[in-house]
């Protein structure tokens, strides 16, 4: 997975309890920034479901990250986090 260390501008979706797919463009350093910029921003609509996988679009690649490990990334100290990518 490469992921540049430039801020990149990102597609995030996920599905929400309605069925409904939402989207919103966000620019992170890497997809777990990303996923987890779009998600505090989701947190507290009504139709976020937390435990849905979110998709992370830049350019012509297309990642899924699960919730538990985009919870791992975020309890992570700052190094650690710099170094997965």
């Amino acid at each position: 997975m490469i992921f540049s260390q430039l801020m990149r501008r990102c597609v995030v979706s996920i599905t929400g309890t309605d069925g409904e797919r939402r989207s919103v463009e966000v620019e992170a350093m890497s997809l777990f920034d990303a996923a987890y910029t779009a998600r505090q921003q989701w947190a507290l609509l009504s139709w976020f479901n937390p435990r849905e996988l979110i998709e992370v679009r830049t350019g012509d690649g297309c990642w899924h990250v699960r919730p538990d490990r985009l919870r791992l990334w975020a309890t992570g100290s700052a190094r650690k986090r710099r170094r997965e990518f």
